[in-house]
Parts: C-alpha cells; structure tokens; sequence
C-alpha cells in the first residue's frame, strides 16, 4: 500500500511539472511566431513596394531613353538631353546609367558640333563618369569607346582654341586627344583614321607655330634661332604645304643671313679702317719724336716715272714733333715702308721733285715739320711705315690706303 501511494504521488508531481513547462514553452514560441510574422511581413512588404519601384523606374527609365533617342533623330538636341538627364536619374543598375550617360554624351558632342561651339564642361564631366562605370564594370570595349569620345572632345576643343589664337591651349587639347584616342586603339576600339587626323591637326599646329615664331625671331634679330626653329618644323613632316613653306624660308634666310654677315663684316672693316686712318693721323710714337700721316694717296704715275704691273706710287703726308728734351734730327731717309708679306722699301727718289718734300732738318723741344714722302711699292690695302733715326729709336704707324 505504502509503495502504491509513493508511486502515485511521483506520477502527479511529474505531470504537473511537464504541464507547467508545455504552456510556458507555448508561449513563447507564440509570441516569436507573432514577431517573426511581423518581421517577414514587412519586409514582404518593403521587397513588394521596392519591386513596384523599380518596375516603375525600368518603364519610366525606358521612357525617356525611347524620347530621347526619337529627340536625338530629330536633331532636337535640348529635349534628348532633358530626357537622358531624367533617364539618368531614374536608373538603377550600372548599365542603365552607362546606357544613359553615353546618350548624354553622343547628345552634348552632337550639339558641339551642329553648332561650332566648344563643347561643354559638363560632356567632358558625363563622359569622365561613363568612364568611371566603365572601369567598375571592366568592359574595355566600352571603355575604349568613351576614350574614343573624349578624344573627339578634346580634338574639337583644341581645334577652336586653335582658331581663337592660343596656340599653347590647342597643341596641350590635341595632345590630350591624341592620347585618348591611343587608349581606344589598345583597348580595341580600332580608329587609325582619327589617330592620324588628330596627328595631322597636331603637327600642323606645331608647324604653324613653329614657323610663326620663326617669323618673329628674324624681325627680332634672333637670325640663327629663327633658322633652326625651321629646321624644327620640317622634321615634323606632317603637313607637306607647311614644310615646303619652311624649307624655302630656310633658303630665304641663310641667303639674308649670308648677306648680312657679310654686309656686318664690311661694316666691321670699314670701322676698323676708319679707326686706324684716325689713329694713322694721331701723333704717337716710344722714342723721342711722334710721327703722323694726314694723307695718303696711291699714284700709277710720278712726273718722271710710270709704275709697273701690280706696283704702285703711294704719297704720304708725314708729320713729325719733338716731345724729348733736347733737339732732334728728322730726315727722310730715316723711313721705310713695308708691306704685309715683308718687302720693305725706302723712299723713291721723285720724292726730291716735289715742293713740299719732308726734308732733313733739326727740331727743337716741341717743334713739329711735315711734308710728302713717295714709295714705290707692291699696291697692297694696307702698310707699315717705319722710322728709325741715327740713335736707334723706332717708330711704327698702320697705314690704310
């Protein structure tokens, strides 16, 4: 009996404890059901908005691209670039905004072009992002189709800076187009013909240039530079009329050149000469006596005499002055006249027949005689006269005839 009544007991106390935990048990997974329900319930209803929206977007996204396209056909370039702009800002992949950002783009360069003028900041900005998305998505294709676009950009920029004067502003835009249009080529987008009209833009404005400065330098007397930018602008070898235009100023010039330095040379010698005739007439002399020539005069003939083939008479009014202390002898036999090879002759006798002949005399501190002296000599440009007296003091004086 005892046993049955512990056996019981054990049952009832055990029911009890299973019964206690079930119903806390239930409501707790009651109350997590109501919360997970909730939970997926809203978020059922975000994705089911979310679906709504982009199935929206994608309509009203195809919308403004098929507007923008009938728009671009017609050539109504203000209304495709609202409805690619609307587009844009309606998509939501990374294609959808490549595909409207590249409309933008053939719009904007589009209207650059129907109209003349510089395309816009904003193309070069649209065309940058379609680049970014390009890169993102690693389509080189497509990549080098935007570096294509960019490079038309730039090569119209540069083309209209070019005719607007600034010569610095279109070689650095050609240059940028040229680079761009060599990123396409590698990246597969095949456009040896524009790579070779921007080349030609490019070195035509460089030969332009080249040749304008050229111009400037030889006004400004920078002869020598002027020649070599030349030389510069034919080895660019682009434009065949500009290089020919180079070559016969290159011509043109080494011949003024030429003539110049020549013309600077005779100026030179004939300064040269004049500076010598007046130093030939300035007393000066490192002994004793100074000696002068005021006059020079070459003769084919005397009173008596006739000269000979290549020979000539050569006159020369000769002064002499005492700048010593004490008297000085002065006499025509004390000179001689040499040429540049040497040959040295002393004075010819018909110099006795004149009236106004240097004779021998003597001259006191201060004093000064002149009188005319003849040589006959090779007929040369130029001589030296020579004076040496009894004592052995020399003098020396350049004569130009």
């Amino acid at each position: 009996m005892g046993i049955y009544r512990i056996e019981f007991l054990l049952w009832r106390y055990s029911v009890s404890k299973i019964f206690k935990f079930s119903v806390s048990t239930l409501i707790l997974v009651t109350f997590s059901s109501v919360v997970v329900a909730i939970v997926l319930g809203t978020y059922g209803v975000q994705q089911y908005r979310l679906g709504i929206k982009r199935q929206t977007d994608e309509i009203t996204f195809n919308k403004y691209i098929s507007l923008g396209r009938g728009n671009l056909r017609e050539i109504n370039y203000k209304d495709a670039n609202l409805n690619f702009m609307l587009a844009l800002s309606y998509a939501n992949t990374a294609s959808e905004a490549q595909q409207a950002t590249q409309f933008l783009g053939q719009t904007d360069f589009k209207y650059a072009q129907s109209t003349g003028l510089i395309p816009s900041k904003k193309l070069l900005s649209v065309l940058m992002y379609s680049m970014k998305l390009e890169n993102d998505s690693h389509d080189t294709n497509g990549r080098g189709l935007i570096e294509y676009s960019i490079g038309l950009v730039d090569e119209r920029i540069g083309l209209n800076e070019s005719k607007g004067g600034s010569e610095k502003l279109a070689t650095m835009n050609l240059t940028e187009s040229q680079n761009y249009m060599k990123r396409a080529e590698l990246d597969g987008h095949r456009i040896a013909s524009s790579l070779n009209r921007v080349a030609y833009e490019l070195g035509t404005l460089q030969e332009e240039g080249l040749i304008s400065k050229s111009k400037q330098l030889w006004k400004d007397g920078a002869y020598s530079q002027a020649i070599k930018n030349l030389k510069r602008a034919v080895r660019i070898k682009t434009n065949a009329q500009l290089a020919q235009v180079a070559k016969s100023l290159i011509i043109s010039y080494n011949y003024k050149l030429t003539s110049l330095i020549q013309e600077q040379a005779l100026q030179q010698q004939q300064q040269e000469f004049a500076n010598e005739r007046s130093d030939m007439k300035r007393f000066d002399g490192i002994g004793n006596v100074d000696i002068a020539v005021a006059d020079v005069v070459l003769e084919q003939s005397t009173d008596l005499h006739t000269a000979g083939s290549g020979m000539t008479f050569i006159k020369l009014w000769v002064g002499v002055i005492n700048n010593g202390a004490g008297s000085e002898d002065v006499n025509p036999l004390y000179f001689t006249l040499s040429t540049l090879g040497g040959q040295t002759a002393s004075i010819d006798d018909d110099t006795f027949d004149l009236s106004n002949y240097l004779d021998a005399t003597t001259i006191d501190t201060g004093q000064q005689v002149g009188g005319w002296l003849i040589f006959y000599i090779p007929q040369e440009t130029q001589y030296t006269l020579n004076y040496q007296d009894m004592s052995g003091n020399t003098d020396q004086k350049l004569i130009i005839t």
